[in-house]
């Protein structure tokens, strides 16, 4: 009897820590594919957009009426001069990075001028990419050392 006993509490325990490494590996994973997924975004924006116009800093705004208009210190409009397909006029955003900068370099795509960045927007997705590629890196060490001491505690069962 007590030895039935025996295995029935091993068995859960056992499935306990395959769960933790089966979860461990499915973090890793998930992890990964969000550092992918950020990657492949980096590269569609390098690639698609192409043209660059320069952009001066300005905390006023032209409302409807053509008068400017003073932005709170939260806000920043970048005024850009048309390249002939990219449209005139201002950008406003509250990026603390472009707060601080006198000139800002916008990239967009010729085909859609819709679709742009400002400069420092792809250091901020390589952040993520690399934030994204360690922190799988670092689960998937994790789980190699359960897995070993997992392995090494059923040989000591034995």
């Amino acid at each position: 009897m007590k030895q039935k006993r025996k295995k029935a509490n091993i068995a859960p325990r056992s499935r306990l820590k395959e769960a933790m490494l089966g979860l461990t590996f499915l973090l890793s994973v998930v992890f990964a594919a969000a550092s992918v997924c950020f990657a492949a975004a980096h590269y569609r924006m390098r690639t698609r957009c192409t043209a660059a116009i320069q952009g001066n800093n300005t905390h006023f705004q032209v409302d409807s009426g053509g008068r400017r208009k003073k932005l709170d210190e939260s806000s920043v409009v970048i005024d850009f001069q048309t390249d002939g397909v990219f449209p005139s006029g201002g950008i406003k955003t509250d990026d603390p990075e472009l707060m601080k900068k006198e000139s800002v370099t916008l990239y967009y795509d010729p085909q859609n001028p819709d679709f742009y960045y400002f400069e420092g927007a792809l250091s901020d997705t390589m952040t993520f990419i690399i934030f994204f590629a360690v922190l799988s890196a670092g689960e998937l060490a994790f789980g190699l050392l359960l897995c070993k001491v997992y392995l090494s505690s059923l040989r000591r069962e034995k």
